[in-house]
């Protein structure tokens, strides 16, 4: 691929299309659109299904036909990394979740293939947060000395301040499950009593379901949603409960903070360090807690208020060009290195 002295090329592998986390996808898309004048980034889907060795070695094997200047393999498919020069790619790890939930041989090949081995063939390893980069750490031991580098997500455009409407007597409240770390139980426990409604957001999971039953809580639950009716949720919701055990990043919290919307979160990292001083931090693992916070969030009009006026201001931190800025600083470091 050709370049100027003063252009630096680089290319965003990623899953082929319909293969991997559409989120992820979405994400390096906005980073895309708002990267400077002076840096020149193209996708490269896998042209091969990920299933199997075969169709894994041959998206490796087209990995290296098609790098640039600066390789950055954006998720999913991080075994790509073992096919380029260590010296020229940068791979996102967004979270170790995986790693937590595996045991036996399955974990074993996760961990060298999509883990420990590609991130010895990076320069750079990127990360969502520093409690993300802390685990990941922690797991992969000498295969990541001093090369993690923390870059935030930056929250999607399309996600801007609503017009304030009065707080209802019967407050709606977005919650999102799918994964045990969502924390769905205990905040079923915290909402029995409330007059409340939830809106419930993921693949249902069974103790999700009974859960609500057993609490007696009005809950719709959804999974499958477009962009455009994800964000209507934040729209239609009164606050967000999320107080997750762990977490990478933790992105419903900006994006509700973005619409104008109280938020309510865990107070552990990365939660509180996305959250900043703009939302009502509370211990995950203790139902009163949860409880309390939500009931303060319900009744206390001024601390709503308080909390959306700093979400304003803390969502600038996330901001698409804000995070498309680290991203260039971090190409033009590795550019410089491979050209001298």
């Amino acid at each position: 691929m050709s370049h100027s002295s003063d252009m630096i090329e680089v290319v965003h592998f990623e899953s082929m299309p319909g293969q991997g986390h559409f989120s992820i996808q979405r994400y390096f898309q906005i980073v895309r659109d708002f990267l400077p004048d002076d840096v020149r980034c193209h996708q490269h889907a896998c042209r091969f299904p990920n299933s199997g060795l075969i169709g894994r070695l041959r998206n490796v094997f087209d990995a290296r036909e098609h790098q640039a200047v600066v390789n950055h393999v954006t998720g999913d498919v991080h075994f790509l990394a073992l096919g380029l020069p260590r010296d020229r790619t940068v791979l996102t790890i967004h979270d170790g979740e995986i790693l937590h939930r595996l045991s036996g041989w399955r974990r074993q090949i996760i961990f060298w293939f999509w883990f420990k081995w590609p991130a010895q063939r990076a320069t750079v390893v990127t990360t969502v947060s520093q409690a993300s980069a802390d685990d990941l750490k922690s797991l992969l031991g000498d295969a990541a000395p001093l090369k993690f580098r923390v870059i935030p997500v930056g929250i999607d455009p399309a996600f801007t301040p609503e017009t304030a409407r009065p707080f209802p007597r019967r407050p709606r409240i977005l919650a999102f499950g799918g994964t045990p770390n969502k924390n769905i139980v205990r905040l079923a426990s915290a909402l029995q009593g409330v007059d409340c409604e939830l809106t419930l957001i993921g693949k249902p999971r069974p103790e999700h379901d009974a859960a609500m039953q057993r609490h007696e809580i009005s809950c719709t639950m959804e999974h499958g949603l477009s962009d455009e009716e994800m964000r209507r949720r934040y729209v239609d919701c009164d606050l967000l409960a999320f107080p997750s055990t762990n977490e990478g990043f933790g992105m419903p919290i900006v994006e509700a903070q973005a619409i104008g919307r109280p938020v309510l979160t865990s107070n552990r990292s990365p939660m509180r360090d996305v959250a900043g001083d703009a939302a009502c931090l509370v211990d995950p693992d203790d139902v009163g807690a949860i409880r309390r916070g939500v009931q303060q969030l319900i009744l206390d009009a001024e601390y709503r208020s308080d909390l959306i006026n700093r979400g304003y201001v803390n969502v600038k931190r996330f901001s698409p060009g804000a995070i498309a800025r680290q991203y260039a600083d971090l190409y033009r470091e590795i550019a410089a290195s491979v050209r001298a």
